[in-house]
């Protein structure tokens, strides 16, 4: 799951971002407002956690902000133990909201709670395969890149998301052409080939030096 923090106090971050790191978590990190919207239209997260006191704004702005653009879970971070501030939080559309300092264990627990909500709407939208900045839609048969549809073949398409179900694995040639174009296909294997290319030509930065179909 991956999950965003913005906290403008480094140690915060850094000691938070090593403790979901270290139970699996992806995360990435904003400074304020604007640099977190924009890393979250680049992709999709599962929760983000922020801290109250941002600059400039503040992390009731972003809350609503999300709440009105995307929906992410988010929990509010603060040193303010004020209950007109709690409430103005919720009402702003946090889902969560815990006092600094806090315990480790239990704050990583309603992470992962919040999370896993915000992977449930995912899902509910579909099966959702994601490779750094790529998203493919399996269900409604969509593919993403940093934010922006692509269009893609049925073939690249299925050859794409035939890749992205097991990330790292080497396939052979004819692995590849058996999964998308089936044992029985009569077509030259090396159509594969083809294929990778216009894959690279439409998903790579510089498809002479892929970095994500190697």
């Amino acid at each position: 799951m991956r999950v965003l923090i913005c906290d403008p106090v480094r140690e915060d971050a850094a000691f938070l971002r090593a403790s979901l790191e270290n139970d699996g978590f992806t995360v990435d990190e904003a400074n304020g407002e604007a640099e977190a919207l924009g890393i979250l239209k680049r992709g999709k997260h599962d929760a983000v956690i922020c801290e109250l006191k941002l600059a400039p704004g503040d992390g009731l702005s972003l809350c609503r902000s999300i709440r009105e653009g995307t929906g992410v879970p988010v929990m509010i971070l603060t040193r303010e133990n004020d209950s007109r501030q709690k409430l103005l939080a919720f009402e702003y559309g946090a889902d969560d909201y815990v006092l600094k300092p806090y315990d480790i264990l239990e704050l990583k627990a309603r992470v992962k709670a919040l999370a896993r909500r915000g992977a449930a709407r995912y899902a509910a939208a579909g099966e959702i395969l994601r490779a750094g900045d790529i998203e493919v839609n399996v269900t409604r048969k969509t593919v993403e890149l940093s934010g922006e549809r692509v269009k893609l073949t049925a073939k690249e398409f299925d050859l794409l998301t035939a890749l992205m179900r097991e990330p790292g694995r080497v396939f052979s040639r004819d692995e590849l052409f058996a999964a998308v174009w089936g044992d029985s296909a009569k077509a030259d294997p090396r159509t594969v080939d083809v294929h990778i290319r216009r894959l690279r030509q439409k998903l790579e930065k510089d498809d002479k030096k892929p970095e994500y179909i190697l």
